[in-house]
């Protein structure tokens, strides 16, 4: 039973005061308001107010000659030493890549954090934004007129704590996508991507286009760890991937794509002297060091370039050194293009020390990395002079560091804090990108030309269950990543539509609002969010003189309004109403309703709140107050409430009510099993601890979820169906999102542990949609949402 009603229920339409002759009163008149008995209970008093990979590399070149008979090309660092045993088949992930929130150390049953939101990064992925919405993190640099005269186009990869960023010349631009892993360990640069790991997953942000997750699932003791990248006979870029076992280490290509293939290293490949430092695969071909001289091996066969030593290479050239019969030796650099030999006066003395080089683009100047002094010596191949001396910051990570137009190459500034450009001629360094703060190591590429900076990209990727399902579910909805990606997921085509968007990074997940086509992404704390529909992200324009809304924010009358807790209050009520949408007009917008000595527990589905005070459950709205029920709430739909209620000799039961009438409805059979469920249900928690509260009854009040302890033991959530009397264990559903709910209630999603599930009810299963990545928030959207 519930509270006691005036007679007809929740049926009469009361008029809102917020009403005018020219603004709709919102959804004041479907609200029909459970009203107390004045000589039972007193109404809670209502205050209504209008208104390094860096350092390890060192070391692997150095005792090179210890790892012989291990498998060349192998990482150029230790591997990782904390990854679980998960499985040995590769499997590709998509939409999202690993998670890179941390436990904000909030004691179980606290709320989530008022809003502060000072540890979040409000990163831009590859879509980035115009300069003037930065939202606190740089989306364009000043550059110093010595790199804005760089004359064709470079991009700097960077890693730092959380992000990796990209600097595209000569504009400046900045694009950000966040990362967790061994960041410290560098990332692998290509042409078209970029890749780094986390665990048994390698992490690959396409140079265009939305970032993606593949996990090996490999049973590693280490991990996986990239070390190269090559151009595949199909012409596609390929992530060369290290594993290690107790057993064994194998090699996998990791497609930009994600497919995954075992790799079988060649003859020289497994000569651990057949590369020199500073020779890399590049391309289709690959430039080795073996008896006979240096070869080149590619699709058409091997060619011999050379009866010395190749020291570094590009992909137009290659740094020789050459001795005769009376090993009088000398340098040249080849031309790979004209096959022209270029001597070169660099003398041995030069570049003895040096086990690592890095040459420029254009073959007319080399890094020689000396690790036993710790100095970096830049070369003029031309005229064999040293024309500057400093110290190794960045070393070498087989990625290049200089500009396309080999005018000067780039470094991690002395400070550690941004980057130095150091100029080919005078070796004079130049300081830049100190905004980008603190750098952990970088890599260069060149491509064509830069990226426009308001370039959409939508990827179309399959996904699969992990059972097929029975049927249609007649559901679409869209999810948002960790790291920088957004997806529209056709859970009955089994196809996610993926594009890139502003990342929100930190404890709390972020609130998706939808508007119409669009989604309103209110970031986990007082951040800038943002708005996207399909495949294009905006800037989000709030209302003059309205900030983001603190949490926990709570869906309101219409779409695009919210409450949101003043002063940072997440327990009782104390709240307001915000348009997060300067083109929403709804009539209660700017209300504030406070209720003393309450304990929030939600919002009721139709834009009120719902708190506990004393004993008894209100709904509460910027017009009044009602009692829902004098007892404990149990699950909570738009027209349905699930409620337990005691006499005056305790005798307890359980009900269905339909909230409008008051009425109760009828639940099917009760065996003694379902009647348990429903005996040892919990009554529901507030916001931080638990999912969205008016999702936990499905619309047509046939089904809910509800948390239970039947055996008497931990809590499990059931689905319970009313119509049948059936019910079965589903996956904890996340704090703070919805249930979504088909039409007819024949199935439901919600995310779980970072995933998502499809609950079918016919079959009483829970389905996981694999291959999606780490899973932040969810919304439900219509099936035009895609165009």
């Amino acid at each position: 039973m519930v509270g006691r009603r005036e007679p007809g229920g929740e049926t009469e339409d009361l008029a809102s005061p917020w009403a005018t002759g020219d603004v709709a009163a919102g959804p004041a008149p479907e609200f029909a308001w459970e009203q107390p008995d004045a000589a039972e209970h007193d109404e809670p008093a209502v205050t209504v107010d209008h208104r390094r990979r860096n350092q390890a590399l060192i070391a692997v070149g150095c005792v090179v000659a210890l790892v012989i008979g291990t498998v060349a090309l192998w990482p150029r660092s230790d591997p990782p030493t904390d990854a679980s045993d998960v499985g040995d088949r590769p499997e590709t992930t998509l939409g999202t890549l690993p998670d890179a929130n941390e436990d904000d150390g909030q004691e179980e049953g606290e709320a989530a954090d008022s809003g502060s939101d000072s540890t979040d990064a409000n990163a831009d992925g590859v879509l980035a934004p115009g300069p003037d919405v930065a939202g606190g993190d740089a989306t364009s640099i000043e550059l110093p007129d010595r790199v804005a005269a760089i004359t064709e186009p470079t991009e700097i990869v960077l890693t730092v704590d959380g992000e990796i960023i990209t600097v595209s010349l000569p504009s400046g631009s900045v694009r950000r996508v966040p990362a967790d892993g061994s960041l410290g360990s560098g990332v692998i640069v290509a042409p078209d991507g970029a890749a780094w790991s986390t665990g048994t997953k390698l992490n690959i942000v396409p140079r265009n286009g939305p970032a993606r997750s593949v996990d090996l699932e490999v049973s590693a003791n280490g991990g996986v760890f990239p070390s190269d990248w090559f151009t595949g006979e199909a012409g596609t870029t390929l992530f060369l991937v290290n594993t290690f076992t107790q057993n064994e280490n194998q090699q996998y290509t990791v497609s930009l794509d994600g497919e995954v293939e075992e790799y079988e290293p060649t003859d020289s490949q497994l000569d651990p002297f057949a590369f020199a430092s500073g020779l890399r695969r590049r391309g289709s071909d690959e430039i080795v060091n073996d008896a006979g001289g240096v070869y080149v091996i590619g699709p058409d066969g091997v060619e011999r370039i050379s009866t010395g030593r190749a020291l570094a290479a590009t992909d137009g050239f290659v740094l020789l050194r050459e001795c005769d019969e009376a090993l009088d030796c000398s340098h040249l650099v080849l031309d790979r293009v004209t096959g022209e030999r270029r001597a070169s006066p660099v003398t041995s003395e030069q570049l003895s020390r040096s086990s690592t080089f890095d040459l420029s683009p254009d073959g007319s100047a080399t890094l020689a990395f000396d690790f036993q002094s710790g100095e970096r010596r830049l070369i003029d191949l031309d005229d064999g002079t040293v024309v500057a001396t400093l110290p190794v910051l960045n070393s070498f990570n087989g990625n290049m560091s200089w500009a396309a137009d080999s005018s000067g190459y780039f470094d991690v500034d002395m400070s550690g804090t941004g980057l130095t450009f150091v100029d080919r001629t005078s070796g004079e360094s130049v300081p830049f990108a100190t905004e980008l703060g603190r750098i952990n190591g970088l890599g260069v590429r060149t491509p064509d030309a830069e990226l426009e900076a308001t370039e959409d990209v939508v990827a179309t990727r399959p996904f699969t269950f992990s059972a097929a399902p029975s049927g249609p579910t007649g559901l679409d909805v869209v999810v948002l990543g960790d790291l920088g990606t957004m997806a529209h997921l056709d859970l009955d085509s089994s196809t996610a539509s993926v594009w890139t968007v502003p990342a929100t990074t930190g404890s709390n997940p972020p609130d998706l609002v939808t508007i119409d086509d669009e989604i309103v992404v209110l970031p986990g704390g007082r951040s800038d969010g943002f708005v996207s529909d399909f495949g294009s992200t905006r800037p989000l324009e709030l209302p003059e003189d309205v900030e983001i809304p603190d949490r926990p924010r709570l869906p309101g009358s219409e779409p695009g309004v919210v409450w949101s807790p003043r002063d940072g209050r997440t327990d009782g009520v104390d709240h307001q109403v915000v348009a997060v949408s300067d083109g929403v007009t709804a009539a209660d917008v700017g209300g504030e309703v406070k209720l003393a000595n309450s304990e929030l527990l939600g919002e009721d589905g139709r834009g009120r709140l719902v708190a506990r005070v004393g004993g008894d459950v209100f709904v509460v709205a910027v017009i009044g107050t009602t009692r829902l029920t004098d007892g404990e709430l149990l699950a909570l739909g738009p027209d349905h409430a699930l409620t337990r209620t005691c006499d005056a000799e305790l005798r307890c039961t359980v009900d269905r009510v339909e909230r409008t009438t008051g009425e109760v409805l009828a639940i099917g059979e009760r065996s003694p099993e379902f009647a348990q469920v429903l005996d040892q249900a919990r009554p529901v928690l507030g916001p931080g601890r638990s999912p969205r509260l008016s999702g936990t009854i499905s619309p047509d009040g046939s089904a809910a979820l509800v948390r239970s302890a039947p055996a008497g033991d931990a809590d499990e959530w059931i689905f319970v169906d009313f119509d049948t009397g059936r019910h079965f264990v589903v996956p904890e559903p996340a704090d703070d999102q919805p249930v979504i709910w088909s039409e007819g209630s024949r199935a439901a999603t919600y995310v779980s542990d970072a995933s998502v599930f499809v609950i079918e009810r016919a079959t009483e299963r829970a389905l996981l949609i694999d291959e999606l990545g780490e899973v932040r928030s969810i919304a439900a959207v219509g099936s035009d949402f895609a165009g």
